[in-house]
């Protein structure tokens, strides 16, 4: 990005200041596909706008957008819309379709006429980095003119459309940092600036200090009358003409003039309703973690119940509709106040109960699994989400080592509860042995003949359905006074057990130990998988991508191959025995790597990360599954479940068979869905030219169980000179395109037309050869002939009778000069005439 700087953004001056500073901004070149998919996290809600009807969420899942009405949820996020990142922290919306939203690692992403673009004001100090965690930005909203407002770490700025000013107020330079909590311009046009010593008034040529301590929000009422929350101070009523301070001792405010040591977080969120009435909402992170929410109506306090959150919840905002419902955003998603009471909105795609998953596995009927507190599993057939959580622990399952499917289609896994399994959705704990009751289960593996194996920090437990066999292990495995880690453990085509421990490989023959150490010291084992030809491949965060043959151990690096990251966390062999490489990020003292995902077939890589695909940046990347339809499951820490597949996403559908019925000039489809999700539609799409075009769209009737039936009729009268199509539909859910039905082929040419008609003929102008179609509705006597611009015939193309039907005939104009010429038919009664232009 290039930015052209029109004075010295050096200045630092308590005077008025205010520097223009114009920008040339790019597109974010990350088009919406059906190759990815993403399932963010996006309860967890950062900032809350409201614009008309709609209320806009920035959160860790992307940017979600509610109808305020029907509570209708449209989602921005990597793979669907081509938002630069998922982690956004505020967000400003100056229309229904035009936001900007703080995209982390990106900055400011905008989005307008449906497109993501950046732009970016210049910071203070080259220490801040749009790399980093905290990229600077704080605060971001427009005013009433249309004006973005942002506040950073390093102050204010304001974009008007063409380019950005900066500013300094004499409210900063008391600390070592400008810090700007909250901003707004008032309908007076004064601009307002809070910061944690003071608030700055600027009016258009001088600034004004209030000294009213550390601001944290502000909002202007239908009196034109700004109210100011100061966690030092209380609730300010501020009229220009007098002031006004509520506090504990004449207001229900319980909690200000707080002392801000780190381990306290205090934040105070307004909002005005049409009717003028004062809303707040409080989180005070304490030892307390005390959440109120005030209303004021300009005489009397009432204090309003706090909906239900768990003790690890937050208040993130508070917004007023117009219809007076009050909107809260809290980190475990999203309430609104009506009737008494407070309602539930999970601003999500999924029914993910935490942001990183941890574990993924594939079951016998393509389920996914997911585990890291709870077990989550995500129907690809019904679209739908199940949790299991274990009641009697406050930590849940605790961390998941790791998930199996056994041929009967029962769910294995190990955590730090201990042993479970889950068969027909009943959740069994497994502790009746003394195997199994006194050792720690770290991991389980499943054999060709359905044999659980049972790796503790002791023994190697068989369990073939009936009992159990018990098998030490030696010294050479577990080195005494050392720690050992067990990673994970496969069986390869050969039938013996492979385990992987954090710098070893051990192979299992069924009676002895056999161990191969990682020639690479000081660097951990992650992940490892086996593929068709044994050949083991290992992950080493650090390393790289290692090879491991039984005798020769070969390293892929960044420097004798094209991986670009070589700190792999995941290694994956999909079905086709291409090895999936999962990278996390890491800086290497020169720049910074994002997070990738890779793909070796033994000759070359291609890569996918956040610069060339919706791929998220993540910290780390726990786990990769690839399903039955070979989709690539990834688990990026933090950041949910991304699905990626070349060439397009597949799930199974049950019976959505396509067939199609022709009657005259149409094309009748019919589908049947077993079952269907809310927000699911299809998309037709229509083949003439080996090309797919969308020619129309059918809207799902919303979440039915049972089966259902859908119709589409296409009118291919007006189709030129096309003899046969082919047909197929689309399934699209929260407008994503997430599988295909099968292909119908349609003959055109038998189809009896219901008029007489010549229609345009194909290609136009032309050079030497094009068709001319016509529609025949019943058997005539038919002819057709070319004349030139003088009127003279050219051509005598048919002199016949013809049945009903559809016909192309082809005109050839090699022994004629460029012109115009025109075609003419007539059968019976019918006549018609139609130019066309030979060009040479």
């Amino acid at each position: 990005m290039k930015y052209l700087y029109t004075s010295n953004f050096a200045s630092k001056t308590i005077l008025p200041l205010f520097v223009t500073i114009l920008l040339f901004y790019n597109a974010l070149a990350l088009p919406q596909n059906n190759e990815w998919l993403s399932f963010p996290y996006s309860s967890e809600v950062r900032d809350i706008k409201l614009k008309g009807e709609f209320i806009f969420l920035a959160t860790t899942g992307g940017v979600v957008k509610i109808n305020s009405i029907n509570n209708e949820m449209t989602f921005f996020n990597q793979a669907n819309s081509g938002l630069p990142s998922n982690n956004t922290f505020q967000i400003a919306v100056l229309s229904e379709d035009t936001f900007v939203v703080n995209c982390s690692h990106y900055g400011l992403a905008w989005f307008e006429n449906g497109v993501w673009q950046k732009r970016n004001p210049p910071l203070h100090d080259s220490s801040i980095s749009y790399f980093d965690g905290d990229n600077g930005f704080y605060f971001l909203d427009f005013d009433y003119l249309g004006k973005l407002l942002v506040g950073t770490w390093k102050g204010g700025y304001i974009f008007d459309g063409i380019g950005w000013n900066s500013f300094n107020t004499p409210v900063f330079n008391v600390h070592d940092y400008n810090l700007v909590t909250c901003m707004m311009t008032d309908s007076r046009n004064n601009l307002f600036v809070g910061t944690p010593n003071g608030l700055g008034i600027y009016n258009g040529s001088i600034w004004k200090k209030e000294n009213f301590g550390s601001i944290i929000s502000m909002v202007e009422d239908k009196n034109n009358t700004v109210w100011i929350y100061s966690s030092t101070k209380g609730l300010i009523k501020y009229d220009y003409d007098s002031l006004k301070f509520f506090t504990n001792e004449n207001s229900l405010i319980k909690k200000f003039d707080i002392p801000t040591p780190l381990y306290v977080y205090h934040s105070y969120w307004i909002s005005v309703s049409k009717e003028g009435h004062i809303f707040l909402a409080s989180f005070i992170y304490d030892e307390f973690d005390d959440r109120e929410i005030l209303e004021y109506d300009g005489e009397f306090w009432k204090k309003l119940p706090n909906p239900e959150l768990d003790n690890e919840a937050s208040f993130k905002g508070i917004v007023t509709d117009s219809s007076g419902t009050l909107w809260l955003a809290s980190t475990k998603g999203i309430y609104f106040y009506k009737d008494s009471s407070w309602q539930f909105i999970n601003p999500s795609n999924n029914d993910l109960p935490y942001g990183t998953v941890g574990k993924l596995a594939v079951d016998m009927e393509n389920n996914i699994w997911m585990g890291l507190i709870e077990v989550v599993y995500f129907n690809s057939n019904t679209w739908t989400w199940k949790s299991f959580s274990l009641d009697e622990s406050p930590f849940g399952f605790g961390y998941i080592f790791n998930i199996e499917i056994d041929s009967n289609n029962v769910v294995w896994f190990t955590c730090a509860e201990g042993l479970f399994s889950i068969n027909n959705d009943s959740l069994i704990k497994h502790d009746q042995e003394d195997i199994l009751r006194y050792n720690r289960i770290i991991l389980v593996e499943v054999d060709s003949l359905n044999n659980k194996w049972f790796l503790t920090d002791m023994a190697l437990v068989k369990f073939d359905g009936n009992s159990y066999q018990n098998f030490l292990l030696t010294d050479s495995v577990v080195t005494p006074g050392y720690a050992i880690f067990f990673i994970d453990m496969h069986f390869d085509n050969d039938g013996y057990l492979w385990i992987l421990t954090s710098n070893k490989l051990v192979k299992f023959n069924g009676t002895d130990w056999q161990v191969f150490k990682f020639p690479w010291l000081g660097y951990d084992l992650y992940s490892f998988d086996i593929d068709n030809a044994n050949n083991i491949w290992l992950g080493a965060v650090g390393i790289g991508l290692v090879k491991f043959d039984g005798t020769e151990w070969i390293l892929y690096d960044d420097t004798n191959s094209d991986l670009v990251n070589k700190y792999v966390s995941v290694v994956k062999i999909d079905n086709d025995d291409n090895i999936w490489i999962g990278s996390s990020r890491y800086n290497d003292g020169i720049a910074n790597k994002p997070s990738s995902l890779s793909r070796f077939d033994r000759e070359s890589f291609i890569h996918f990360d956040m610069n060339n695909s919706p791929f998220p940046d993540a910290e780390f990347l726990d786990d990769i599954a690839i399903d039955r339809e070979n989709n690539k499951w990834i688990a990026p820490r933090w950041a949910g479940v991304t699905v990626y597949k070349e060439n397009g996403i597949s799930f199974p559908q049950s019976n959505n068979s396509l067939s199609a019925s022709t009657t005259e000039n149409n094309v009748m489809l019919t589908w049947l869905i077993n079952h269907e999700m809310n927000k699911t539609n299809y998309l037709i799409e229509r083949n003439t030219d080996d090309k797919w075009t969308y020619i129309g769209k059918v809207d799902g009737k919303g979440l039915e169980t049972m089966a259902i039936t859908y119709f589409f009729n296409d009118d291919i009268s007006k189709l030129s000179n096309t003899e046969t199509a082919k047909y197929r539909v689309v399934l699209n859910q929260n407008n994503i395109n997430v599988g295909y039905s099968n292909e119908v082929f349609v003959n055109l040419s038998t189809l009896i037309p219901n008029k007489f008609e010549l229609l345009q003929n194909f290609p136009n102008p032309f050079n030497p050869s094009t068709k001319i179609k016509f529609l025949v509705p019943k058997s005539s006597f038919v002819n057709l002939k070319v004349y030139d611009i003088l009127g003279s015939e050219v051509a005598d193309l048919i002199n016949e009778v013809k049945p009903a039907g559809t016909y192309t005939i082809n005109f050839d104009g090699s022994n004629l000069a460029s012109g115009v010429y025109f075609y003419s038919i007539t059968a019976g009664s019918f006549y018609q005439t139609k130019k066309m232009i030979l060009t040479k």
